[in-house]
């Protein structure tokens, strides 16, 4: 009975590997999700001047849509791994991809402080979503002796992510207007 079940976990896992996705792309596939989700921090940063003037509020007040992104993905986070146990890291990945693009989209053609306020917070919920499974995604499909070099890359794109940032937002600030 127990060589029987074994054989039969064998040629489960045997028939999932072969018709798996390579791990490469799986690695191509989480690693703009931890970029752009530290990019997006820093780049609004250096537009807090240019938004309080264009939309009259005060700099201080302005803050808030950095805030806002920051907090909703630390309250998410948790909450997205959790769902993810759930339903599924890719439905979430995939959906974090979804939510985060709206996010962008929204907060591109806000027409006031308060709706980029809730763009950004929209951004950041994508964010969670991605940053909830981007490593466990990583470690359920990467062989071990080639996991650690994935999860590295990860963490790059993530650092890589957070310096580009600033100089890009402040690029986008100098030759667009908000």
């Amino acid at each position: 009975m127990k060589k029987e079940i074994t054989e039969t976990t064998i040629s489960f896992q045997r028939s999932i590997k072969s018709h798996s996705i390579p791990p490469l792309l799986i690695l191509i596939s989480v690693l703009p999700g931890s970029f752009l989700s530290h990019f997006s921090a820093g780049l609004v940063n250096v537009a807090l001047p240019d938004l309080s003037i264009v939309f009259q509020v005060s700099l201080s007040f302005s803050q808030w849509v950095v805030t806002g992104y920051l907090l909703a993905v630390m309250l998410f986070l948790p909450i997205m791994g959790k769902v993810a146990e759930m339903i599924g890291k890719k439905k979430i990945h995939y959906a974090g991809y979804v939510v985060f693009g709206v996010g962008v989209i929204l907060s591109a053609v806000s027409p006031t402080l308060y709706f980029l306020l809730v763009a950004r917070v929209l951004q950041g919920i994508g964010a969670a979503m991605l940053q909830a499974v981007n490593m466990a995604i990583i470690t359920e499909n990467y062989p071990k002796e080639k996991r650690g070099k994935a999860l590295g890359l990860i963490g790059a794109s993530v650092g890589v992510g957070g310096l580009l940032g600033p100089p890009a937002g402040g690029i986008l600030i100098h030759w667009f207007s908000w």
